[in-house]
């Protein structure tokens, strides 16, 4: 699948740690699965998932998506910057 991932900080966004929760037709949640966004992997190491201040499309697998799964909600739970800081949502 092909998510947009939209960043509003003034780092570039290293890693994002998600969760999909794939829900029927009738919104109700008929699975979950944790995975990573990552960017590119080149010479010069790891590239952002996505840059300061832009966004980006993302690629990634919908692991274990049931087949009765219509729509997708994305959870962020940690998002780790280039400069080793993190960010994760407030309790």
């Amino acid at each position: 699948m092909t998510l947009e991932a939209v960043n509003r900080s003034n780092k570039d966004a290293l890693v994002g740690h998600v969760k999909f929760h794939y829900l029927d037709a009738a919104g109700k949640e008929v699975g979950d699965c944790s995975t990573t966004l990552t960017g590119g992997f080149s010479g010069k190491g790891h590239a952002p998932v996505v840059t300061r201040e832009s966004s980006a499309r993302v690629e990634s697998t919908a692991f274990f998506m049931p087949n009765d799964a219509k729509t997708l909600r994305v959870v962020i739970h940690r998002v780790e910057f280039v400069d080793g800081t993190a960010w994760e949502p407030s309790q």
